[in-house]
This record gives C-alpha cells, sequence and structure tokens, in this order.
C-alpha cells in the first residue's frame, strides 16, 4: 500500500513527506491532545497545622487527615487559618427546595 502511494505521488509531482510530514499520522495526533491539557493553578495556604507550621492547606480538595480528626473532636474549621493571610472557605448554600419571602406592593 506505501509503494502504491509514493507511486501515485510521484505520478502528480508530489513526495510522501508533503503529505505526511517527518512524523507518523499517530504520533501527529498523540501530540495535539497532550497540549490542550491545562495544569491547575497553585493557590496559597489558607490553613495551618498548630503542632507543624510547616503542614497547610488551601481549603481546595479533601480535607487533610489532621485537619478532618480535629473538626471531628470540636474544633471549628477556623480555629486553624492563617492569621492576615485567609477568610475561611465558603460553603454552597443549596438553594434548592428553599422557600423565599417576597415583598409585593
Amino acid at each position: 500500500m506505501r509503494r502504491q502511494a509514493v507511486a501515485l505521488a510521484a505520478r502528480h509531482g508530489y513526495t510522501i513527506k508533503e503529505f505526511v510530514g517527518d512524523q507518523p499520522a499517530a504520533l501527529h495526533a498523540a501530540s495535539k491532545k497532550l497540549g490542550s491539557r491545562r495544569k491547575p493553578s497553585k493557590v496559597a495556604p489558607k490553613y495551618r497545622a498548630p503542632n507543624d507550621k510547616r503542614t497547610t492547606w488551601s481549603g481546595r480538595g479533601l480535607m487533610p487527615r489532621w485537619l478532618a480528626q480535629k473538626t471531628k473532636h470540636g474544633r471549628s474549621i477556623s480555629d486553624f487559618l492563617i492569621p492576615g493571610l485567609a477568610k475561611p472557605t465558603a460553603r454552597k448554600a443549596n438553594s434548592i427546595g428553599k422557600r423565599t419571602l417576597i415583598k409585593q406592593g
């Protein structure tokens, strides 16, 4: 099949490299897919462990074990905020099923 493609291209005055390029088609398509992924951005930490000052959490993703354990025993998550740098992570309020009062008049 390759010989037939080379012969057909030569008959019309072209080379195979002009159509395909230097890379095989499978590698060419794979390189396009890899470039489309986006890297997650870095976020400043909001919470710090009281015992270890290097252990922090940005408030994104799963809550770390040390913080989950402390909140399970009655401490508030806002107790571990880094002073002056962070505000508490807002919880998303689900408004579905809640009644709202609209004043008329």
